[in-house]
């Protein structure tokens, strides 16, 4: 674990559609240059908005992304998921890209964990983390075993297989999910990697 973010890039939300407290659907959009070409465009969502503030059931789609599905490699991040409230759960589902849902692991142990903690110094620590269980379909995510209040810890694990559907529970207002994507080199990262590479090669070609 680092107390480092991911730096991948969340979506922008947009047509946020209104009806029964809490929303009732809402659009999802990657743009180009900011997100790695396989996550870029605009994907749509049935239900609540999963961030703080709101609950429910959200079906996410990925039908209009540029490959047609959400790729591998997609950070899955929860947030302020500790035992402050009475029911701080996510139960997550996933479809494949033939649309039969998926029954081995998809998402791989956290790879970031960020923000402040009760370690050494405001790092995170294990008892901190939330705990998380896979029964052959669905994950559950839940904060209840977390041993103090951690609002500002964000979870982060990443996804190893494509994904065309996604089915979201949040049991509570107090925490939050969000979909993240790869961003962008740099401008100049890749030349740089090269460069790095031609050295090391003449230096070998020279030993």
């Amino acid at each position: 674990m680092t107390g480092v973010g991911s730096g991948y890039v969340s979506p922008t939300l947009s047509n946020i559609q209104p009806g029964p407290t809490p929303p009732q659907g809402f659009d999802s959009t990657w743009s180009p240059g900011v997100v790695q070409p396989a996550w870029v465009g605009t994907f749509s969502a049935t239900g609540p908005t999963t961030g703080s503030g709101d609950s429910g059931t959200t079906r996410y789609g990925f039908s209009t992304l540029a490959t047609g599905v959400l790729p591998a490699g997609t950070v899955f991040a929860f947030g302020d998921l500790d035992n402050r409230g009475s029911n701080e759960v996510f139960v997550l589902e996933a479809r494949d890209a033939f649309g039969a849902v998926i029954t081995t692991p998809w998402l791989d142990v956290p790879g970031w964990v960020s923000g402040a903690g009760t370690g050494p110094l405001g790092a995170p620590a294990v008892s901190d983390m939330p705990g998380w269980d896979w029964n052959g379909t669905r994950y559950r995510f839940g904060g209840m075993q977390v041993a103090s209040q951690n609002p500002a810890l964000t979870v982060e694990l990443v996804s190893n297989r494509s994904i065309s559907y996604v089915e979201v529970q949040k049991f509570d207002t107090l925490n939050g999910f969000a979909l993240r994507a790869p961003p962008m080199p740099a401008p100049g990262a890749g030349v740089a990697a090269l460069a790095g590479i031609g050295v090391l090669a003449r230096r070998r070609r020279r030993d």
